[in-house]
């Protein structure tokens, strides 16, 4: 789970709203480590949204700005002859 946030500012004539997000992934590990099923979706509660808000004397105007709109995202890796990467093999990290 990954959240993202930008804090409001406030410059002369211009407001600029918070601004936030959070991002959610899972995976599963399947076939004894020979395969693997990932999801994950960005944007969870559909809420990247920018607003600023400019006011001047006898007017004021709103922005508001979608930046992204929601993902979701699946992925399946399946491994044939070999099992997940454990790292390198031998002994090279063993010497200093």
């Amino acid at each position: 789970m990954q959240h993202r946030f930008s804090k409001g500012q406030r410059r002369g004539q211009i407001e600029r709203k918070s601004i936030y997000r959070m991002d959610l992934g899972l995976n599963f590990s399947l076939f004894k480590g020979h395969a693997s099923l990932t999801f994950n979706m960005k944007d969870v509660f559909d809420s990247w949204e920018s607003r600023i808000i400019q006011q001047g004397q006898g007017f004021t105007q709103t922005i508001n700005k979608q930046i992204r709109t929601p993902q979701f995202n699946a992925s399946f890796i399946y491994r044939f002859n070999q099992n997940k990467y454990r790292g390198k093999k031998g002994r090279q990290y063993d010497r200093l």
